[in-house]
């Protein structure tokens, strides 16, 4: 079955401020009431002249330099790239910078750029393209602060020798520990990353880790430092969700029972190839191992229809005691309109699924304190099917309307699995203890 997608008009349109308002009068008495703090004490010509100063100083000191920083970098990434400097750099040095700081060897040369000149440097790297092939999207922010810790290294410790020659005391041993902080301080190790949240009171800079998921290891009789040792121990390893060929030529990943035992939920993410970017049609908690307990990557090409019209479904809990089940999941829809969800149920007594019935979603600035209703579909109900759109560089588009409009009837809404024409892409999404997620690689085909 061929997907077709449209855009989604604007449910609400854009309010325009008017022309002359409070907002204008309250501006213009807080902009002239800052300055004229600033001219009571220096004067109405000094304080000019001082704002233009630093202006100009801003502009040729520090704009300038950091401009012509950005441009000269960008012309030696792009020999390095062209003449494989990066490649080779990233083979050589890849066994040194991932224990480090967890980044691919090519990271290297951003060490060596911006320690040569300054911390724009790294943004050069990271525009070009045949570079950022070599990492992966969370490995970015840690590529900037790689470059932050290494900027105008050069400059620093030639200043700082220097002034060994005019006092006469050596500061060798100074830079060398500078340049031993800088190494160690700027991959942002795990451990240490834990610590300082955990000593700040909160862990909201580590990623995926709030107070919300941590509120059990409060009551634990553990030292700060033990604290982030355990979690640290208790990682997720991504660096283990590598695709290998089965006996019989399936792509299969194996993780140990450990490894197993970090993760919350396993949920198949499917992706369907419109011709000018991706489809995502959500999450299923479809999954199969082999004997040997290694999870298996079939993509089959199907997925979760309603009447017949393929929509994205988004897995949202499973209680199973054993005897027996009951799994949920959503359908985001335009419900007469507006934006809803359809809520769909599994359990043993339709292992087929059923439409539960639909539940609001609420737009920006709308209170979510109250509960969603949620209410049984009527005849005469229009329901227009949402999925989300992504380019094939993985940047979130928009959402589009997904199929043609379906009018509800008399009759039950019937959920079935179709096969998809054209092509699709699946990977598996891992949540962790502490709900962080990683996606697998795409499963080979």
């Amino acid at each position: 079955m061929k997907i077709l997608k449209k855009k989604v008009k604007p449910e609400h349109p854009v309010r325009e401020k008017p022309e002359i308002s409070a907002e204008n009068f309250i501006f213009l008495a807080a902009f002239l009431g800052f300055f004229a703090v600033f001219m009571s004490q220096m004067g109405v010509m000094n304080a000019l002249n001082t704002m233009m100063n630093t202006a100009y100083s801003l502009l040729i000191d520090t704009v300038l330099y950091l401009t012509a920083i950005c441009v000269l970098m960008g012309a030696v990434s792009a020999l390095f790239s062209e003449f494989g400097v990066v490649s080779l750099a990233n083979r050589l040095l890849n066994p040194l910078m991932v224990p480090l700081y967890n980044l691919p060897g090519a990271a290297s040369l951003g060490v060596v750029t911006t320690f040569l000149s300054d911390n724009p440097a790294i943004l050069s790297l990271a525009e070009d393209q045949y570079f950022k092939g070599f990492f992966k999207k969370y490995q970015f922010p840690a590529l900037t602060n790689l470059g932050t810790a290494f900027g105008m290294g050069l400059i620093v410790c030639t200043y700082m020798l220097s002034l060994s020659l005019n006092s006469g005391e050596s500061y060798g041993l100074s830079v060398a520990v500078g340049l031993l902080g800088a190494v160690g301080g700027g991959g942002g190790d795990m451990v240490s990353a834990l610590l300082e949240e955990f000593l700040s009171g909160g862990f909201g800079r580590v990623a995926g880790l709030t107070a919300d998921n941590t509120d059990f290891l409060s009551d634990r009789g553990m030292s700060p430092e033990d604290t982030a040792q355990y979690l640290a121990d208790h990682r997720f390893p991504e660096e283990a969700l590598v695709w290998q060929t089965g006996a019989d030529g399936t792509p299969v990943l194996y993780l140990s029972e450990e490894q197993w035992g970090l993760v919350q939920t396993l949920e198949l993410n499917l992706f369907y190839d419109d011709g000018a970017g991706y489809i995502d049609l959500g999450l299923d908690n479809v999954f199969k191992f082999d004997e040997a307990g290694g999870l298996l990557g079939k993509n089959e090409g199907t997925w979760l229809a309603i009447n017949e019209q393929p929509v994205a479904y988004y897995h949202s809990a499973t209680v199973d005691d054993g005897d027996q089940y009951t799994i949920t999941g959503r359908v985001p829809v335009l419900y007469n309109g507006s934006r809803a969800e359809l809520i769909l149920v599994f359990d043993n007594a339709n292992p087929y699924g059923f439409v539960a019935g639909v539940q609001s979603v609420y737009s920006d600035g709308e209170t979510d304190t109250a509960a969603k209703s949620q209410s049984e579909l009527q005849a005469g109900d229009t329901l227009e099917f949402l999925c989300d759109y992504y380019s094939y560089d993985g940047a979130y588009q928009d959402s589009y309307l997904l199929g043609e409009p379906l009018v509800v009837t008399d009759e039950a809404l019937v959920i079935s699995d179709v096969v998809l024409d054209g092509r699709t892409e699946a990977t598996y999404r891992f949540t962790d203890l502490y709900g962080q997620r990683y996606w697998s690689d795409v499963i080979p085909e």
